[in-house]
């Protein structure tokens, strides 16, 4: 197959809107895919026997902390980072924006359909107290992915023990276009 006869589609799955969907290959349904980039770096998830969502971002990033976490943290994970002296460190806050985005790409819900603030995933699995039309039955696991120091990777599945193989190809930085 040819690259000019792939056809992705960003078709929605939770509403009649047909551009802004969850990227999926219309030809080959049975393929869940899943692609982030930061910084040089692109992060690639496919699966024929899970749904998966993926997430990367780069740390180095100026961040305002406690702006950011009223932003992103749900109140469980609010009384876990106060518990901690990790509470307001960009590197706990990194993490927890990556899974929460491999969480909302896996399910295709954005975030006005699920708000962050809403969505816990400081355990190995997510939970939302209302899940919104077209969340997964099961549950959905999230798993930190080893990418380096820096990075903040995630990789969301409805599978409990995803068999996961990180290979860096090349940085994107280092591509002769």
């Amino acid at each position: 197959m040819s690259v000019e006869r792939v056809g992705i589609s960003r078709a929605c799955a939770h509403c009649p809107d047909p551009g802004h969907g969850k990227p999926h290959f219309a030809d080959a349904p049975e393929l869940d895919y899943s692609v982030s980039h930061t910084r040089g770096l692109i992060v690639l998830a496919a699966s024929t026997g899970t749904r998966v969502g993926v997430d990367v971002e780069s740390g180095s990033r100026e961040i305002e902390p406690a702006g950011m976490t009223r932003l992103l943290a749900s109140e469980p994970e609010l009384r876990a980072l106060s518990s901690t002296a990790t509470a307001l460190e960009p590197q706990a806050l990194f993490r927890l924006w990556a899974r929460k985005e491999a969480v909302v790409k896996l399910t295709g819900h954005g975030i006005l359909q699920v708000p962050f603030t809403a969505l816990s995933v400081d355990g190995p699995t997510a939970r939302l107290d209302s899940p919104p039309p077209g969340w997964p039955e099961e549950p959905v696991h999230v798993t930190d992915l080893p990418l380096g120091d820096g990075v903040f990777a995630a990789l969301a599945t409805t599978c409990a023990d995803p068999e996961v193989t990180v290979t860096e190809l090349r940085r994107v930085a280092d591509l002769a276009l």
